[in-house]
């Protein structure tokens, strides 16, 4: 009984907190906490993607995510979550956490986008999976998919198939 007074009495001071103007983001990763604990998966889930609607660079949001999701067996949004925060936080992914099942290729593509620098597109660290090693990457030249994934290649090697025998030269207008 007193428990159920307490859930009654954090849900009342979320909904004030809310209406007051408090911070939606924050409202619903509380909310999102609360609702995993008590083992309100499929709720939590709502809330906790509402909050990265809100912050969808923030380490807490990101966490919370990965956990739900992996209960959820979304493993591929878990990575995706995970590998947000070890590229920005060098925060190690817990491949432990992960059956070896979930490593598929779709999954490795995608931590590989999530893993990447925006600035260096499309160059993206190649993600990979052993389960002896783990997770490894390599760099690859990425285009909705990898090019020439089963090869070893530099990106430099890899581009220069794609350009002229003359190089890549830049132009002035109107030569």
């Amino acid at each position: 009984m007193q428990r159920e007074a307490l859930d009654d009495d954090f849900l009342a001071q979320l909904a004030a907190y809310r209406t007051a103007g408090g911070d939606a983001g924050h409202a619903d990763v509380f909310a999102a906490q609360y609702l995993l604990h008590h083992g309100e998966t499929d709720t939590a889930l709502i809330c906790a993607e509402r909050a990265y609607a809100l912050r969808p660079v923030n380490y807490e949001v990101w966490k919370l995510l990965a956990q739900i999701y992996k209960a959820c067996g979304r493993y591929t949004e878990a990575l995706v979550m995970e590998g947000y925060a070890a590229h920005l936080y060098e925060i190690p992914i817990a491949v432990a956490d992960y059956p070896a099942e979930a490593f598929t290729p779709q999954a490795l593509d995608r931590l590989s986008i999530a893993m990447s620098r925006p600035c260096t597109a499309p160059i993206a660290p190649r993600a990979s999976y052993d389960a002896d090693a783990g997770l490894t990457f390599t760099e690859g030249v990425f285009a909705g998919e990898f090019f020439c994934p089963s090869t070893r290649r530099s990106h430099r090697a890899t581009m220069s198939a794609f350009m002229p025998s003359r190089g890549c030269r830049a132009t002035a207008r109107g030569s």
